[in-house]
């Protein structure tokens, strides 16, 4: 986990899977980078089942806290072809 004053990135994990859905179903979304073809639960949990074993690309979600002290799910960040 990576963590600054009120953000923090985190590892996707299976609780994410319904925002993800949300954020990939958004218009504003698809406009940058088309349709997902994860549309149920069981696509979704095989999907994030692949790329947890994967070295070559990691997904984070990114979260504020508010003024409230509560972590809210702003987006998620892909890192890709990574090389170490």
């Amino acid at each position: 986990m990576i963590e600054n004053n009120n953000y923090k990135a985190r590892l996707i994990d299976l609780e994410d899977l319904d925002f993800l859905n949300n954020l990939r179903l958004s218009s504003h979304v698809q406009n940058n980078v088309g349709v997902h073809l994860f549309t149920n639960n069981f696509l979704q949990k095989n999907w994030l089942e692949n790329i947890s074993k994967s070295a070559k690309e990691k997904y984070l979600i990114l979260e504020f806290c508010d003024e409230k002290n509560s972590w809210q799910k702003i987006g998620l960040i892909r890192f890709t072809e990574i090389d170490f």
